[in-house]
């Protein structure tokens, strides 16, 4: 896992990339996005071991029930629909792993979490 400071900084990307793309329908103070009817949690794939990610990455890539950002030193910046049965876990880490195996030749293993949780872990 990295340092708490590289999930800070991450963290503050994320809000950074969000605010920019979703303006008044990103909550900076629950990470949620409203598009339409769904409410989508934002929040970070990170890596099991520890690893420096790719250098800092835009993009937008979106799956029914996930979308990811791009990536930071720190980890991937993704959101997930917010509904029943669907989960944190390969919900966001399956795409997120596939897009940065596909764009950066990068093979890593994932877990994820809203950025809710992260923020309190890191303080």
């Amino acid at each position: 896992m990295a340092s708490s400071t590289i999930v800070a900084d991450a963290l503050a990307e994320l809000a950074k990339v969000l605010v920019s793309k979703y303006d008044g329908d990103f909550d900076a103070q629950n990470h949620g996005i409203k598009l339409g009817e769904d409410t989508w949690r934002a929040g970070l794939a990170l890596p099991l071991f520890p690893i420096k990610l790719p250098a800092t990455r835009s993009l937008f890539h979106k799956t029914k029930n996930a979308m990811i950002f791009g990536w930071t030193p720190g980890g991937i910046l993704v959101a997930k629909r917010e509904a029943q049965n669907v989960h944190w876990g390969t919900t966001v880490t399956d795409p997120a792993w596939r897009l940065l195996r596909r764009q950066e030749k990068v093979v890593v293993e994932l877990t994820s979490r809203s950025a809710n949780v992260l923020r309190d872990l890191v303080g």
